[in-house]
């Protein structure tokens, strides 16, 4: 009799912890959500904030190209200035691109935790 409640002992036991480990699994998913959540967040805003940079850079790239022409008739500095302006919008079209990559991502990344959410969800015990 004696062994059949040490065995009934540690099965409680042993549930016991299977719930505490679910339980903090939960846990972390859920901090893992949010992390990934604040994350997504502010990639959407450094992406919102490289396209203001970008389209002040072509808006700077057009003001630059009326003043190479006049510059042009006054002395032939113009190429030089043309050039710098577009390594300057081209480093802000591939930093764009990165960003707009990492935005991807960070969604996917947040898409992926909702679905772990939702899937450890249907193992959550009743309290």
């Amino acid at each position: 009799m004696e062994g059949k409640e040490d065995k009934s002992t540690h099965a409680m036991s042993s549930m016991d912890e299977a719930v505490e480990s679910v339980t903090k699994g939960n846990e972390v998913i859920q901090s893992s959500l949010k992390a990934l959540n604040e994350i997504a967040g502010l990639v959407q805003k450094s992406s919102a904030i490289s396209h203001e940079v970008f389209g002040a850079s072509q808006q700077q790239e057009e003001e630059i190209g009326k003043i190479s022409q006049a510059v042009e008739v006054v002395g032939g500095t113009a190429q030089e200035s043309a050039a710098g302006a577009e390594e300057t919008s081209a480093s802000v079209q591939e930093l764009t691109t990165s960003i707009e990559q990492l935005t991807a991502t960070a969604q996917e990344l947040k898409q992926l935790a909702d679905e772990l959410d939702k899937s450890t969800a249907q193992f959550a015990l009743g309290e």
